[in-house]
């Protein structure tokens, strides 16, 4: 798969990387007055745009390193803090834990694995791979769409997940246990 071109300002964005919430890239333009630029880039990969913020400007190649490695650094502690607020097992959810053959059935209401390769590297981990279904096309099995409208049970977040993403229906977590006083993180196993 071809990845996509970015340009901001006529540069070409030539390196980046996506690690916690922000994307850092380094952009060239060699006739430019500033010809290197560093700085974070949100993409919207479903309409193959970008938006750009936070860019700084340079004539130094090296110098461009430096603030990009800079902000690289930033992301490296604001990931280990994160992990450090809330320690998670860095093992990974498989198929076994699981219900088998959940893949065909109802979303709406159940705690779903998602598959790790979707997952960035940094949350590779069973907590961020559980999210509990709410709604949506994709939710309802022969469903026209493939979005799934869900919670994110370690950070609370409202999102979608894409069907296709789903590795299945989690053992520990039916909509019927959350219903018991239990939260979602602790139907999904995870610490309050």
């Amino acid at each position: 798969m071809e990845q996509e071109e970015y340009i901001v300002d006529g540069h070409k964005v030539t390196h980046s990387v996506h690690l916690g919430d922000r994307e850092i890239f380094l952009a060239v333009q060699q006739d430019a007055p500033l010809p290197f630029y560093v700085g974070y880039m949100e993409v919207s990969y479903e309409l193959g745009l970008a938006r750009f913020s936070g860019i700084e400007g340079t004539t130094e190649y090296t110098e461009a390193w430096e603030l990009f490695i800079q902000r690289l650094q930033k992301q490296i502690e604001q990931v280990r803090a994160q992990r450090s607020e809330r320690p998670v097992p860095p093992q990974l959810l498989t198929e076994a834990d699981c219900i088998r053959d959940s893949r065909a059935g109802d979303y709406e209401g159940k705690v779903l694995v998602m598959r790790p390769g979707v997952l960035r590297p940094e949350y590779w981990n069973a907590a961020h791979q559980l999210y509990f279904a709410v709604g949506g096309n994709g939710a309802r099995a022969g469903g026209r769409g493939t979005k799934v409208f869900c919670i994110n049970i370690y950070t609370g977040e409202h999102t979608y997940i894409r069907r296709t993403d789903v590795m299945g229906g989690h053992r520990a977590g039916p909509s019927a246990r959350l219903g018991k006083g239990k939260s979602r993180r602790a139907a999904a196993g995870l610490p309050a």
